[in-house]
């Protein structure tokens, strides 16, 4: 419920009213000043009655469309109610007779219907789509919650529910202001210290209350609060830093396996250089070696020549 705004109410043999009647209200507070008997409490009733429903039952005594019904034979029997709540405009009309509801939704001079259908406050079979429409605009369902809460009528609450210094405040009868005065006094005194800002008092008292305690409990959570947040922004800060850690321990580790790669081929270089190298060696003393083989093949060849000279073989 937020924002109800009653604009206009049309009864019609209703109460003392056998012929339309049409009712204006407006926002804020709303004063019917009218002789007894001439139909204030119908008005209410009537919003009620429309909102709610009246019971089809025959005794007068008891609430319901036999005592309801304007006794001078009245062509209609019905209500409308036009009604503000949540930034939306509702139009509601009742038939008290056959219980039948049409409830719309005005919009741009547009009218869009919510439910139309039966809504008989005595049925079995509620009507859950116009109840659920109750609850949320008006916060009560059913009458008897709604009279209990929202709406207060004559007579007014016995004693045992409601204390007798407030029934004189509602009633408007003689209230004893001081009396008031000082028992809000002492309510305010149990509540918080400085009663003297406030005007209660000459001064502040000198202990705190309630509401100072709950005060110094807001400070001190509204603390925690920014510390909890301070802690919530360096640990993002220390994420990030993480991530970026992350990010170059990888591409350290990326590097790491290259350059032990390169140092891996490098050692492989290396061993192939020196056996290059030794190899190389092997080789030049191999043809030293065969160099010396040459020369000493050539000295045999010429010894050979010169001992066949000297000692040429008989057989030839």
């Amino acid at each position: 419920m937020s924002g109800i705004i009653f604009e206009h109410l049309i009864l019609e043999g209703f109460g003392p009213f056998r012929d339309p009647v049409q009712v204006e209200l407006y926002p804020g507070m709303n004063n019917l000043v009218a002789e007894n008997e001439s139909g204030k409490s119908s008005v209410v009733a009537g919003i009620l009655a429309v909102l709610y429903g009246l019971p089809g039952v025959s005794d007068p005594s008891r609430r319901g469309t036999r005592r309801f019904r304007n006794w001078d034979d009245p062509r209609c029997f019905r209500g409308r109610l036009d009604l503000r709540a949540g930034g939306k405009s509702f139009s509601l009309e009742r038939d008290f007779d056959t219980h039948r509801v049409e409830l719309q939704e005005v919009s741009g001079g547009k009218q869009r219907a919510i439910v139309t259908g039966l809504h008989n406050p005595r049925a079995r079979k509620p009507n859950h789509r116009y109840e659920k429409w109750l609850g949320e605009i008006l916060g009560a369902r059913h009458r008897a919650a709604y009279e209990g809460t929202l709406c207060l009528r004559q007579p007014l609450p016995e004693e045992g529910r409601i204390t007798a210094s407030v029934q004189q405040l509602l009633s408007g009868g003689d209230v004893a202001t001081r009396e008031v005065l000082e028992r809000l006094a002492h309510d305010l005194k149990s509540i918080t210290r400085r009663t003297g800002d406030r005007g209660v008092t000459s001064q502040d008292q000198i202990k705190d209350r309630r509401l100072e305690e709950v005060e110094g409990e807001i400070s001190e959570l509204c603390g925690q609060i920014a510390a909890g947040r301070e802690v919530v922004d360096s640990l993002e800060q220390v994420k990030a830093q993480a991530v970026e850690v992350t990010a170059g321990l990888s591409e350290a580790r990326g590097a790491l396996r290259r350059k032990q790669a390169t140092r891996a081929n490098w050692a492989e270089w290396r061993r192939l250089r020196d056996r290059y190298r030794n190899c190389l060696r092997r080789q030049r003393r191999l043809g030293d070696v065969c160099e010396e083989a040459s020369v000493l093949e050539t000295k045999i060849a010429g010894i050979r020549q010169r001992l066949q000279d000297d000692f040429p073989d008989p057989d030839d």
